[in-house]
């Protein structure tokens, strides 16, 4: 996995901090996979 913080702006002039994060395809599905679970678990509670 990879990160990166820095600034970048769009236009060149005003710069923003952005995060970038690299992740291997195994560790995007991971990822998604949590995500869609909790949000099914939130989801679940609120009705």
């Amino acid at each position: 996995m990879g990160l990166e913080v820095g600034t970048y702006g769009i236009d060149g002039l005003n710069p923003e901090t952005s995060v970038v994060v690299g992740l291997s395809l195994e560790q995007a599905r991971y990822l998604a996979r949590e995500l869609k679970e909790r949000a099914d678990d939130l989801s679940a509670r609120a009705t």
